[in-house]
């Protein structure tokens, strides 16, 4: 199956930072043999700079991580403040950045996955939020339309 994974927040494992719910969901797709790719922001949010691995080396903007998962960083303005005009203004360029998944698969097979807990109809992929110790995904053999998990902002 072909996952999408959309998160600008998210720490990246390069980073030398924690992991995440979407750098642990991405991993455990990507060893279930999915093909993964993340669209993630060049700009991170948690240290207000731009990515760069854990020796200071700036990330490139498509590249493959140790986990097997498919990296895409989108350009985008930079911001200081959680509550800011800029911040909406990196979202938007964010949003701008992530190409529609009609053009890589044909929109009738297209799924959106969201934070939460929910069954997706068609996709074999239920996904549920394990109250703070990340996502856990089941999906059945059955499933073979390409899925695409989005987060909103917070």
């Amino acid at each position: 199956m072909n996952i999408w994974l959309c998160n600008p927040f998210d720490n990246l494992v390069e980073e030398g930072a924690r992991p995440q719910r979407y750098a642990l969901l991405a991993a455990e797709f990507a060893r279930r043999g999915h093909a993964v790719t993340w669209w993630t922001s060049d700009f991170s949010h948690a240290r207000k700079a731009r990515r760069a691995a854990a020796d200071g080396t700036p990330l490139p903007h498509a590249y493959a991580n140790a986990q097997g998962v498919f990296m895409r960083l989108v350009a985008t303005p930079p911001y200081a403040r959680n509550v800011s005009l800029r911040r909406v203004r990196s979202h938007r360029a964010f949003a701008r950045g992530i190409p529609d998944p009609g053009l890589y698969t044909p929109s009738s097979q297209a799924r959106l996955l969201t934070q939460g807990t929910s069954q997706h109809r068609g996709t074999g992929v239920s996904c549920s939020n394990t109250g703070g110790r990340g996502f856990r995904a089941r999906q059945s053999s059955r499933a073979q339309t390409p899925v695409h998990l989005c987060s909103s902002p917070h």
